[in-house]
Formats: structure tokens, sequence, C-alpha cells
């Protein structure tokens, strides 16, 4: 039976090109904590309007099978391709070295390719669930709400607490930024917004983030979901970000994550 994977077709992860999957699994750095593995295409997209997605940067595999530079997605396995919601209903459900059947719109001519699976990434958990949930049709409104950091060296200046809580912050606004550029039901409250809420109501961040004051910012800017995320800094400069996603309606948690980077 086929597992039902999550495609991200994002500059995240780490794409390979396996003969035999298995031993291709051992030749890249996986943490099973915080990342799944997930097949690919193989190449990169961007969005030229509401309804056109186009192929930039393929691999060496995917030009081997036929792809090429500025191709526009028309059609896989049969499902018109519109936005990335289409493309991760056709490949979530794939494995490695199945085929998938790809029209594609080349200088005004249709180029219909067989094309084999080669391709593997390491995912972020967290993020695949976002995927999954906008490739199901749930339309999310996202507020990315920070904790500052906790540091175990007591004596560092707050200016570099804030920096590495503001790097912590981009890191994770540039992952919702390339999803929400690919994928029309996602959107993302503006950080000034979001820096005003908390400002208005004296949002107290130091340490971790209570679910309840989180709750209350998502209230506050109209959020239908939470991404919430401390950041811990250990003596040994091992840097620990918690993540984890929040409806705001219900309150559940639907998914936490723990990534470690040293």
């Amino acid at each position: 039976m086929k597992k039902l994977l999550i495609i991200a077709l994002l500059v995240v992860g780490c794409a390979v090109q396996p003969t035999k999957p298995q031993a291709s699994f051992a030749k890249v750095e996986f943490d099973p904590s915080w990342q799944i593995r997930i097949p690919s295409i193989g190449v990169h997209m961007t969005k030229l309007n509401d309804t056109t997605v186009q192929i930039y940067e393929p691999t060496d595999i995917a030009m081997k099978q036929g792809i090429r530079e500025n191709d526009i997605f028309v059609s896989i396995d049969g499902i018109k391709i519109h936005n990335w919601s289409d493309i991760v209903k056709v490949i979530r459900i794939k494995n490695i070295n199945d085929y998938i059947k790809i029209k594609l719109l080349r200088n005004n001519n249709i180029i219909i390719i067989d094309y084999k699976i080669l391709h593997i990434m390491n995912a972020d958990k967290f993020f695949q669930k976002i995927l999954q949930m906008t490739g199901n049709g749930v339309r999310m409104n996202i507020a990315l709400v920070m904790g500052e950091v906790i540091h175990s060296y007591p004596h560092d200046s707050y200016e570099a607490k804030e920096e590495w809580k503001s790097n912590s912050k981009t890191t994770i606004e540039r992952q919702l930024t390339k999803i929400a550029a690919l994928e029309e039901l996602l959107s993302i409250v503006d950080r000034t917004y979001i820096d005003k809420i908390l400002n208005e109501i004296k949002f107290s961040n130091s340490g971790l983030v209570s679910q309840n004051s989180a709750l209350q910012v998502g209230e506050l800017t109209g959020a239908s979901h939470l991404v919430v995320a401390d950041v811990r800094l250990t003596k040994e400069n091992i840097l620990k970000l918690n993540y984890k996603l929040i409806e705001v309606e219900s309150g559940e948690i639907l998914i936490s994550v723990r990534r470690i980077h040293s």
C-alpha cells in the first residue's frame, strides 16, 4: 500500500538521485525528529499568475527526462495544474520509481513526458503539515509569535539575544513566505501588525510563550492559525528551536517540533 507523502518542492530539504533508494538514504543526513523523506519531481517552481506554474532550475535528472527551464505545467496524471495544491494532490501518493505523466507547455507547444520519480528530499515535518492542510483545501491565515531567547549565558547583552530571536523568526517567516508564494490558501499576518498588537496588550514575551497568550494574539490579529516558537541557546552553543502550529478557534496543537542546530 502506498504511503501518503506530502510534497514540498521548495528550496528546503535535500534532493538526491538514487539508483537504489535504500542506499541513497544513508548518503543524506536525516533527523527523524523533525524531518520526513518525500518524493520530489526535482524542479523548482514559481507562479507567473493565479493559474500558471512555471519551472526553473530543473535538476540534471529532470532534464534528462525531458523537462526544461521555463516549461509551464499543464497537467500531471490528467489533473490540471493551476497552483501548488494541485501538484501536492498528485505527488503525495507517489513513491520513488513511480511514473507520472506530465503535460508541459513549451514555446506554445504541448510536451508530454512519462516521468520517473527519482528524487528524494528531506523535508521539515512542520511545514509539510501546513502544506498538507492547504493541499486538502484548508484556508490558513498564519500569525507568527516568538518568545524571547532563553540563553545559557546570563551576561549576554540584550542586543545579542534580540539578534538570535530575529534570525530565528526570519528563518520561519522565509519558509512560510515560500509556501504562500505558491499556495493561494495560505496568507501571513504582517509582522508589523503583530508587533503592534503585542505592544497594545503589553504581551510578555520573556521565556516560553504560553498557549493562552498566543491565542489572544491570534484572536486580535484575525489569524486562523498560529506558529508559536521559542528559542534556547545552550552553553555548548547548541540552538534549540521549538515551534508548534495551533488552531486559534479550537486551541488545538496540530503539530509540535523541536529542531536542534549545533
